[in-house]
């Protein structure tokens, strides 16, 4: 970071400590298009006690604001923070920023050090998908879901059932199959694409779903439909099924 710039991020970073109604947001703003130091100033402050409770939120919708590439970072600094009030402002940005923010908490989740840091992090993901998605991730089937890859040569067709063995952990095979952001379609819209990839996907794999259920975030326009699988289902066709639902968004 040069000079020039890194003298920016500490005015803006002044400015929005004070947290003055009318400015807070536009110094967050500034900052949020800084790229990794900017981000970097917006958790920091954050974290700093002495910064206005406007500077707070300012940073944090900015970090919203950014997205995506501001969610590595917040991971980080979640895992790391000890504070409530600090923990509980990257929480709730990471759960607006919403479906992007997912394969960085699984990882993070895979890597906890203790059953708090899981918590924290399993609440996330409750607030971003609902209970099914932080179970899915805790028993290790979410990132599954995604990319099963097993030995496949004795596996059944779909028709045949009852004569596939289950390569599945002790438990309900669930594949989840997210959509990425679709903007500001409204509820009812968005309902009508959930139904459309659900009752295609159940089109072609009847035979080893045994449920679904859709949770729509209509702040980002997300879809997350979540299949959960009779119990004789195998890797191959989870994977089928996430690899043919992602191909229906």
């Amino acid at each position: 970071m040069s000079g020039s710039e890194s003298g920016r991020v500490a005015e803006l970073y002044g400015e929005l400590r004070l947290g003055i109604r009318d400015r807070a947001p536009k110094a967050a703003s500034a900052l949020g298009a800084m790229g990794p130091a900017g981000i970097r100033a917006l958790l920091s402050l954050i974290a700093d006690d002495i910064a206005s409770s406007n500077g707070w939120e300012a940073a944090a919708d900015a970090l919203v604001s950014v997205g995506a590439p501001a969610v590595p970072a917040l991971v980080n600094a979640l895992r790391s923070t000890e504070y409530y009030r600090v923990r509980g402002y990257f929480s709730d940005v990471l759960a607006r920023i919403g479906t992007p923010a997912v394969p960085s908490l699984v990882g993070a989740l895979n890597a906890a050090s203790s059953y708090i840091e899981q918590d924290v992090i399993l609440d996330v993901l409750t607030r971003i998908g609902g209970p099914a998605m932080a179970r899915a991730a805790k028993e290790g089937r979410l990132s599954q879901a995604a990319s099963a890859s097993a030995d496949t040569s004795s596996a059944a067709p779909d028709g045949d059932c009852a004569a596939q063995v289950s390569r599945m952990p002790e438990g309900t095979p669930t594949v989840i199959v997210m959509s990425p952001p679709l903007g500001p379609l409204g509820k009812d819209r968005l309902g009508e694409i959930a139904e459309g990839v659900k009752q295609r996907i159940i089109g072609r794999h009847a035979q080893v779903i045994a449920r679904v259920s859709t949770t729509i975030s209509v702040g980002d326009g997300t879809i997350m439909v979540t299949f959960g699988l009779e119990s004789c289902a195998t890797a191959e066709n989870m994977r089928q099924i996430a690899e043919y639902g992602q191909s229906l968004f």
